[in-house]
């Protein structure tokens, strides 16, 4: 009998295994232990192909599985490192905001403004675990134990969205497992001409805000998801093209692609080994030797709340967000935040805050309260705050 070519050797011991159990398996070989490829390596050379190949002639080496079942996690594995495993279509949806994962088998979202449960699952817990860690690799992020809190954005996976990440790990939750949130921000950025339709304000409010902008600094708070980086981000393009702009952010969630002279900063914290830190705080007090007008941080919430006033000091105009339960409660906040980093008395640093000339309140994505700063009183020893709009109230002096 004449011999063919040599047939590939099929294990049938792997060819018999359950696929989920055994793409789980290779996967884990192949990613996430030190005996398989090296990721974080193969990612920055940007070649899909090139990484998939090398992945087959692994397999075809140790596991021995036919082409159809190598063909088919193929599929798998790809999806699995350049998209989002399960998770995919819910990313590309564009009437989902957030994807909340808090365990393999419950994957929450927000659709339409409205939280609610999906059929969505992962496969298994160490499936889970492992796409998470997957999502922070691609990324740059090590999600060791003393990295257990992080949150970062991806801007490359999608034309349409810029996806924020936070994700804790079960160092610290109780569960054991990690959870997952991930907001979803349109690259279509919202004008304030959008805002209107979506009858977040009107034009008089428009122009309102527009006017006290360059009276001084203006906070806009609300809850988390209540629309406040909307706005902010729209705003920032009715700011003058003759004034110069510095916009710093933890998240890259701000950005403009039509003010001509506007420039963005992000922190940079170590992670893992690196050793650089450049938090909200080292950016601001850098910005003020760059020659602009305006101080923009995408969300105070620790001790660069003194920069912020000290900028506005300066003569520096500005806007930032914060968390707040309404308008007038924003300056306590902010008072707050500034003991944190000062040793100033709560009276002195209020007095410091007369900075603040506008305090906008956005609630369930609408405009719910505007406040003025008429400044300090030193016979009252408080703000002169005036609502010049309350929605809620029927109050609109603007």
């Amino acid at each position: 009998m004449q011999l063919g070519k040599k047939e590939k050797t099929i294990d049938q011991h792997f060819e018999d295994m359950p696929e989920q159990e055994l793409f789980l398996k290779i996967r884990d070989d192949l990613l996430h232990s030190r005996t398989g490829i090296k990721l974080e390596e193969q990612l920055t050379g940007d070649d899909p192909g090139k990484l998939i190949s090398e992945m087959n002639s692994y397999i075809s080496r140790m596991y021995r599985i036919s082409e159809e079942k190598i063909k088919r996690f193929d599929a798998y594995i790809e999806n699995y490192i350049f998209g989002f495993h399960v998770l995919t279509d819910l990313m590309k949806a564009k009437d989902i905001s957030d994807i909340k994962v808090l365990a393999w088998d419950n994957v929450r979202i927000k659709q339409l403004g409205r939280r609610k449960s999906t059929n969505v699952k992962f496969w298994s817990s160490e499936d889970y675990r492992g796409s998470v860690e997957m999502f922070a690799v691609k990324n740059g992020i090590n999600l060791g134990n003393v990295n257990a809190i992080q949150t970062f954005t991806d801007k490359r996976s999608s034309d349409e969205f810029i996806y924020r990440f936070n994700i804790s790990t079960g160092v610290i939750n109780s569960t054991g497992e990690p959870y997952l949130h991930i907001r979803k921000i349109p690259k279509e950025k919202k004008t304030v001409e959008d805002l209107i339709d979506l009858q977040m304000l009107d034009e008089g409010m428009t122009e309102y805000l527009n006017q006290r902008r360059d009276e001084g600094y203006m906070i806009i708070c609300g809850k988390n998801g209540s629309g406040k980086t909307y706005l902010l981000n729209a705003l920032l393009d009715e700011i003058p093209d003759f004034e110069s702009v510095l916009v710093v952010q933890e998240n890259e969630e701000l950005f403009s692609n039509t003010h001509p002279d506007m420039m963005f900063q992000h922190i940079a914290v170590r992670r893992g080994d690196k050793k650089i830190n450049y938090s909200l705080k080292e950016l601001v007090i850098n910005g003020l030797l760059t020659d602009i007008d305006y101080i923009v941080i995408g969300e105070i919430k620790g001790e660069e709340a003194l920069h912020f006033i000290t900028a506005a000091l300066t003569g520096c105009k500005g806007m930032t967000t914060i968390h707040s339960i309404d308008a007038k409660g924003a300056l306590d906040k902010l008072a707050d935040y500034c003991k944190w980093a000062s040793d100033y008395s709560r009276g002195e640093i209020l007095k410091l805050l007369s900075c603040v000339k506008t305090i906008v309140h956005v609630d369930d994505f609408q405009v719910q309260e505007i406040v003025v700063n008429h400044g300090w009183d030193e016979n009252t020893g408080e703000n002169h705050l005036e609502t010049v709009f309350d929605r809620g109230k029927g109050v609109n002096r603007i």
